[in-house]
């Protein structure tokens, strides 16, 4: 977003705010380049406060309502810079280059971000838990083929027994997939 470039949320502010500005330069007979030229900004600026494109930052708006006499145009501005501090809740104005500000504070942005790691972590947890939990499902349903629907492995050499969620006791003799060498040899 362009420094103080209006939303289309915003732009019955902006609007309000050019209609008061016409009409106060009106009342004055200051005019766009006197204006510009008084407030300190160029006159496409200005343009684009008449014009309701843009609303000014708050120390702008301020020698604005100075200069023309109306106050409604620092409340409007005020209206328009007014954010709520999606940490605390407390009611702020935004700076000059700040338009996106969500927090009152350094401090309350620390804190965002912190809760932000926090809940990031704790979700990676769970997806973790979650798919080493189907992993031992699969595994299970898997090696539950081998062992013959008793529950238990007994191939101390099989290559899922590292993450095989089935109990290992070992029979002399018995190999996955059948008869060890030693019981075929005899």
């Amino acid at each position: 977003m362009v420094r103080g470039r209006v939303d289309r949320t915003d732009e019955p502010l902006a609007k309000r705010f050019s209609r008061e500005m016409k009409r106060s330069m009106k009342e004055t007979g200051i005019g766009n380049t006197e204006l510009a030229r008084q407030v300190g900004c160029g006159q496409p600026m200005m343009h684009r406060y008449v014009t309701g494109k843009t609303i000014p930052m708050l120390d702008r708006a301020k020698v604005l309502s100075e200069l023309l006499a109306n106050e409604k145009l620092l409340v409007i501005a005020q209206e328009w810079a007014q954010r709520i501090c999606a940490t605390c809740g407390i009611k702020f104005y935004t700076a000059n280059l700040q338009m996106k500000a969500k927090y009152c504070s350094v401090n309350c942005k620390s804190i965002a971000f912190r809760q932000q790691r926090r809940d990031r972590s704790a979700m990676s947890a769970k997806f973790a838990l979650e798919r080493v939990k189907t992993y031992q499902r699969l595994v299970g349903d898997f090696c539950g083929d081998c062992t013959a629907g008793d529950g238990i492995c007994r191939d101390e050499e099989c290559i899922l027994r590292p993450v095989s969620p089935l109990p290992f006791i070992p029979i002399t003799g018995y190999r996955h997939g059948g008869l060890s060498k030693r019981r075929e040899a005899s």
